[in-house]
């Protein structure tokens, strides 16, 4: 790569696809999901309209970029971050502007905000992410019923929403528009548990405009056109504790599906949480006591957790679906900490539930080294260990002088101390949060035997 390649509207063809290579080799990591072989047959059409618009294009060079700072030998990419982004932003203006392939500005809009996120600029990503979500909305791609592409769900679209994009042509396309759509909800909830914004889509409950679209399945099934609807999971079978799981949704849920319905739960203790804290009613209590049962159903279908407090497990050489399965398993935990904090004045046995959650989330680390922690959802994972460290500090200091330690609390606090010191460099919002860990770390420094956290503390500073 010689000469000012990245100036040219178009890049050469070669550049083009080293880029291209690049993002295909990571791009699982950050939950992007597209047919990539429809993909490549656009990039080599003689035709403009059918070629990939450039708000994708230039959104896959800029993770190009992004990816490459991650790799020591390979840093001269980095530079050219900041010249992408602005190509990217001002192709989606383009594409919005003319109507011009309009769900290659929704991917390219995914792309463009998870980049942002992953770079710790959630103000600026949340602005894309909200023009986004709310086309989305328009499209009506929170209303996807179905995977079969003649269904009428597809086949009897009004009219305002052909405006925007035709029906499908084939499976393939109705698996990448649901593919779409999840990306962009797990945007949502990304930015509203680590940022606290508002969300862009409706609420679960919300009966006018509620998130009908069914979970996604591979894109294999897809193409080998496999998808049934028969079972197909959706958020209602998900929260509706009247369900039974094992009748609702037969097939087995997809590994990004597990990640999707652990971040839908934790977002939903959180917002429950709030709302409860700001105006305590009968209504909210009854709502967190059934997301507790939904949220204890569906860690009842994972692998169970011991499987990965083993000493020989490791998250950099996981399966996809054991990393699924783990980062669920995180993300829960975090929810049913927040619920049983939420409840801790009128359930007795809240405070001790919660600080049990944070054990099992301390065990859940024992996996964590330092090359596997680049998935885009560990944000939300460390999140979680941020909650479990808080918990376990105000434990220690609650009950230090007047309970002699059955469990060495203090033990599992070190294990999640370590993994937050391995995850937080690769995450720039979670340094805010290891740092409100790391002063409370500082109180326990005057207890005896809190040595330990004092060191951990002065060596990451």
């Amino acid at each position: 790569m010689t000469g000012r390649w990245w100036e040219p509207e178009e890049l050469s063809p070669a550049i083009r696809d080293y880029l291209l290579n690049i993002f295909v080799l990571h791009y699982p990591s950050i939950h992007f999901y597209f047919h990539e072989p429809t993909f490549r047959a656009r990039l080599a059409s003689s035709e403009e309209t059918e070629r990939p618009h450039r708000a994708l294009l230039e959104s896959i060079y800029l993770f190009a970029c992004y990816f490459s700072s991650r790799f020591p030998e390979n840093q001269s990419l980095v530079h050219h971050e900041e010249h992408f982004l602005r190509r990217a932003r001002q192709a989606l203006m383009e594409s919005l502007s003319y109507s011009d392939r309009l769900m290659d500005f929704l991917r390219g809009s995914v792309l463009l905000t998870t980049y942002l996120y992953m770079r710790g600029r959630f103000l600026e990503g949340y602005h894309v992410h909200c023009g986004a979500a709310r086309f989305a909305l328009s499209c009506g791609l929170h209303r996807l019923t179905s995977h079969v592409f003649n269904s009428p769900v597809y086949t009897d679209l009004i009219s305002t929403n052909v405006v925007l994009l035709q029906p499908p042509a084939n499976e393939i396309e109705v698996g990448n528009r649901i593919a779409t759509f999840w990306m962009i909800y797990l945007c949502d909830k990304i930015s509203s548990v680590i940022a606290g914004f508002v969300c862009a889509l409706p609420c679960e409950s919300d009966a006018v405009d509620a998130v009908e679209t069914v979970f996604p399945r591979t894109m294999k099934e897809y193409e080998l056109g496999t998808v049934s609807d028969v079972g197909s999971g959706t958020l209602l079978s998900l929260f509706d504790i009247s369900l039974d799981p094992s009748i609702a949704t037969p097939q087995r849920d997809t590994a990004w599906t597990v990640i999707l319905k652990g971040f839908a739960i934790l977002e939903r203790a959180i917002k429950l949480g709030t709302a409860y804290r700001a105006r305590p009613t009968d209504d909210t209590t009854v709502s967190l006591r059934q997301l507790e049962i939904a949220a204890n159903r569906f860690l009842s279908t994972l692998r169970p957790m011991a499987y990965f407090t083993s000493d020989d497990i490791s998250i950099e050489s996981m399966a996809e679906e054991d990393m699924a399965a783990w980062m669920a398993h995180s993300t829960v935990l975090g929810a049913l900490m927040e619920i049983h904090q939420t409840l801790v004045d009128i359930d007795e046995n809240a405070s001790e539930a919660r600080v049990a959650c944070a054990k099992s989330m301390a065990e859940l680390t024992v996996g964590v080294t330092e090359g596997g922690l680049m998935q885009a959802c560990f944000i939300g994972v460390g999140f979680c260990w941020c909650l479990a460290a808080q918990v376990l500090i105000q434990h220690i200091e609650s009950n230090y002088e007047k309970e002699a330690f059955v469990d060495d609390y203090e033990v599992h606090l070190g294990k999640l101390v370590s993994a937050l010191e391995k995850l937080s460099p690769t995450f720039p919002t979670l340094v805010l949060q290891f740092k409100k860990v790391q002063e409370a770390l500082g109180r326990l420094g005057g207890l005896s035997g809190a040595g330990v956290f004092g060191e951990t503390n002065s060596e990451s500073e």
